[in-house]
């Protein structure tokens, strides 16, 4: 998990190496990522960034009504 003491957790950083690995490897791949922690969703999130790899992200507390297209931008994402 994400602390201020202990910094990014491990999985966090080599989940957003492996999707870069993926993206690199087929820059039309797509990636479905589910975490358990929102601190880790965020940690991911701020490497893709940095990596310049896009995302679309759905939380819980995303607007239900914005739902359906965010699940259609990302359907839409590379060909």
């Amino acid at each position: 998990m994400t602390g201020k003491r202990s910094g990014p957790s491990t999985r966090a950083l080599k989940t957003a190496q492996l999707i870069h690995a993926l993206v690199a490897a087929d820059p039309t791949v797509k990636v479905l990522l589910i975490v358990e922690s929102l601190e880790e969703l965020d940690t991911i999130a701020r490497d893709l960034k940095g990596l310049r790899i896009g995302y679309v992200e759905l939380r819980g507390e995303t607007d239900k009504g914005s739902q359906p297209d965010l699940v259609e931008d990302f359907r839409l994402s590379c060909p």
